[in-house]
């Protein structure tokens, strides 16, 4: 019986949250597919701020979107570069960003057996 440890799923989550570095955020609204190598409708991109590592294989990556931005979004995709691969990308119920106010986006990854 093969056991992935605790140690095991850590290092794996870190993989993962290594390679992201920048976030971004759209407005398209097509079901994400495993065959999607960008957003639908891009509407910005920022660095990641932080990753913090929660219990066993769980990683959050935040990143902040500020005050500029004025859109209806409803798509998030991870980056490994500014201009780079698309990792993951969600398709979410319309957030109103207003200028003036700013976005915080989390993306939580989850390592398991």
């Amino acid at each position: 019986m093969k056991m992935q440890t605790n140690l095991g799923l850590n290092k794996r989550r870190q993989l993962i949250s290594d390679d992201i570095t920048h976030v971004a955020v759209g407005s398209g609204d097509t079901a994400a597919s495993v065959t999607d190598t960008a957003l639908e409708t891009e509407e910005d991109r920022e660095a990641i701020e932080a990753i913090t590592y929660g219990g066993t294989g769980v990683a959050t990556v935040r990143t902040r979107f500020d005050n500029v931005l004025e859109a209806d979004l409803t798509e998030v995709g991870a980056f490994d570069d500014l201009a780079g691969d698309m990792m993951d990308r969600i398709v979410h119920a319309v957030v109103d960003k207003n200028a003036g106010v700013e976005l915080l986006v989390d993306i939580t990854y989850e390592v398991s057996e």
